[in-house]
């Protein structure tokens, strides 16, 4: 039997099943489930409780408005969680998904610039590694010509 996420009038509801059931909303992820998503029409939410290709990510469950990850919980194995968190995307008011969003943009814009200050860093010592390879290679080339002229 495999455990199911379903929707009866407006609300959501764990059963267990050997068939899909037609009121599918998502279905308990078994370590192969890559596509297993839900979007929320009432407030324009993606919910996804799916698997990785990796072994980190498994049973993960995340929340998605406006390509913008608002949540993101690995391992998550109680379908009860998942379905509170359906409940709770699915009811909430404009102002609390629009707050939540931009909270979510600042923390994505906060480590988008700790990652540009980190590329930043490793572009430097880059470029001074390159002027040492160059110079290995202009050394290089000077030793071929003093070995040219020692032949002469």
């Amino acid at each position: 039997m495999k455990k199911y996420i379903v929707v009866e009038n407006n609300s959501f509801k764990p059963i267990e099943l050997e068939t899909v059931p037609l009121n599918i909303v998502l279905c308990e992820p078994d370590f192969n489930t890559w596509t297993n998503s839900y979007t929320l029409i009432n407030s324009g939410v993606d919910v996804f409780w799916q698997d990785y290709y990796n072994d980190t990510r498994k049973k993960c469950l995340s929340v998605i408005y406006k390509n913008t990850v608002l949540l993101e919980l690995n391992r998550v194995g109680n379908i009860q969680m998942v379905i509170d968190t359906l409940n709770k995307f699915n009811t909430i008011s404009s102002v609390e998904l629009k707050k939540r969003y931009e909270e979510a943009q600042k923390k994505e814009k906060s480590v988008l610039e700790s990652e540009i200050r980190t590329l930043i860093m490793e572009k430097a010592a880059l470029i001074k590694k390159m002027q040492v390879y160059e110079e290995i290679e202009q050394k290089g080339n000077e030793i071929k010509e003093l070995l040219l002229k020692l032949k002469d």
